[in-house]
């Protein structure tokens, strides 16, 4: 080869790492600085997100009701495993902590008996920081309190996941900060006297969520739901006694919070 056809032979080696290096670093700022922010905005812009929206705005006043706020896990929870009807599915798939608190208000119509409330995976996973997670957890919290003072609330921890890792998620880091929200919860539940119910030591085995409760590392099958509604029930039925007991008192000394 002579010594032009090198330096040519160099030149396009050189672009084309210049090339991938930009691609990846491009990967990075926006796994690490956007994604989250990207993924709300497509949410937020979706017939899926307005539909949804429009179903609880039209919701009306059930003291009696239990009213399950979350995500996609939350969307596909079946109710008639649970013990304490009617209820509300507010679930919506693909939501955020940010995204959820754009609708409480109907909480303020509904006045729910319950609130069921999982939200954070999606947050973890498009690699929100964690200081935004918990102050966004807060103010969700805080809402609901404000929205619905006499309603018992039930604060429920992420659970594991167990999926592929790849380029713009990896599970084991994924797994870390869901303890790290979860002990967070923990704190949060005592600010605010709401219940904490710990969902993550039934799912969790070697570090991950548990390969008979899902089909993809992160939604759950039929016996997912089945253990994570039983838990439910074993809490209900400690400390609300069987069904019809009276509306649960609350102190309100979050209030001012």
């Amino acid at each position: 080869m002579s010594f032009c056809n090198r330096i040519r032979v160099i030149r396009l080696v050189a672009y084309g790492a210049l090339i991938v290096s930009a691609t990846l670093a491009s990967f990075f700022v926006y796994r690490t600085h956007f994604r989250s922010a990207h993924l709300r905005h497509v949410l937020l812009n979706s017939d899926r997100w307005a539909s949804r929206i429009r179903q609880f705005e039209n919701a009306s006043g059930d003291e009696s009701a239990t009213v399950l706020l979350g995500d996609s896990l939350t969307r596909s929870f079946p109710t008639d495993l649970l013990s304490r009807p009617p209820y509300l599915n507010w679930g919506v798939g693909g939501d955020f902590a940010a995204s959820l608190l754009l609708r409480l208000e109907p909480l303020e119509v509904v006045k729910p008996r319950i609130v069921l409330l999982m939200i954070g995976i999606n947050d973890i996973i498009a690699n929100e920081s964690m200081p935004t997670i918990q102050d966004n957890y807060r103010t969700i919290v805080r809402s609901i309190r404000r929205h619905c003072p006499d309603s018992k609330l039930y604060v429920q921890s992420c659970l594991p996941t167990a999926f592929h890792s790849g380029m713009l998620a990896d599970n084991s880091q994924t797994n870390q900060r869901v303890i790290e929200l979860n002990l967070f919860l923990t704190s949060l539940c005592v600010e605010f006297e709401a219940d904490y119910v710990d969902l993550y030591p039934v799912f969790e085995r070697h570090g991950q969520m548990r390969a008979d409760t899902t089909n993809d590392g992160i939604h759950l099958n039929t016996f997912g739901y089945e253990l994570w509604a039983d838990q439910v029930r074993r809490q209900w039925n400690t400390e609300l006694g069987t069904i019809g007991a009276q509306r649960p008192e609350t102190t309100g000394s979050w209030s001012s919070k």
